[in-house]
């Protein structure tokens, strides 16, 4: 695989594993937890119009979940992208990036800027990947290191683990080992013991530790909580 296409699978990756973590079903074809009948469509788009943002998810659900129409639900969700939903703007973000297509991907940089901006830690979380891996727009590492900072501040998981790695090894900034190690530390008490997830952090922790003081260590122990 080349460095190009590992760039595009990691954030495609990242992607899918958004998509699953947002707080609707995964789409499947004819869900019916998403049906509307022929009046709530006829109401529902009427509002959206009006600047009904949550009107224009349900329908961008309707399309997407339940007729799995992409377009459709592109459509409805960029009119409540452009009506202020933050959910809207990540999601729709989301499905631009999937269809890596170079006018798509600019849209929806766009909107992640817009939804990392109002805070969403799901979107400073995939915008600082685009400007870590450089797909898309120009690599900015420091630009980088300050959205996972600011998801991780949030709680976003893999935001606290990659920040704490861009600290740690000072990517984007100055190397502070003591603040990598307290994240690297929060992020691990966030998951499951005898887990492979927590197994992976461990060995970060233990990698790192071997390169920090025991003052070190005890700052962080105690800044992580």
């Amino acid at each position: 695989m080349t460095n190009g296409s590992r760039k595009q699978f990691t954030i495609f990756a990242s992607l899918v594993f958004l998509i699953s973590c947002q707080s609707v079903s995964p789409p499947i074809m004819g869900n019916q937890s998403f049906a509307l009948s022929g009046y709530e469509i006829s109401e529902l788009k009427q509002s959206a119009i009006g600047g009904d943002a949550e009107a224009a998810m349900k329908l961008a659900n309707y399309y997407g979940y339940f007729w799995n129409d992409q377009s459709k639900e592109i459509y409805w969700l960029r009119i409540g992208a452009d009506s202020g939903s933050v959910a809207c703007q990540t999601n729709l973000a989301t499905l631009l990036l999937a269809l890596r297509k170079p006018e798509s991907t600019d849209e929806a940089i766009h909107y992640l800027h817009t939804a990392a901006d109002a805070g969403d830690a799901d979107a400073q979380f995939v915008l600082a990947e685009i400007y870590e891996q450089g797909e898309g727009a120009a690599i900015d590492l420091g630009a980088a290191r300050t959205l996972y900072q600011k998801s991780a501040g949030q709680g976003h998981f893999r935001a606290m683990v990659r920040f704490g790695e861009f600290a740690l090894e000072g990517i984007g900034g100055p190397v502070d080992k003591v603040l990598g190690f307290t994240w690297l530390l929060k992020a691990r008490r966030t998951v499951r013991v005898n887990t492979v997830l927590f197994d992976d952090l461990s060995e970060k922790i233990e990698q790192a530790r071997k390169t920090m003081s025991d003052t070190q260590i005890e700052e962080a122990t105690c800044a992580a909580g």
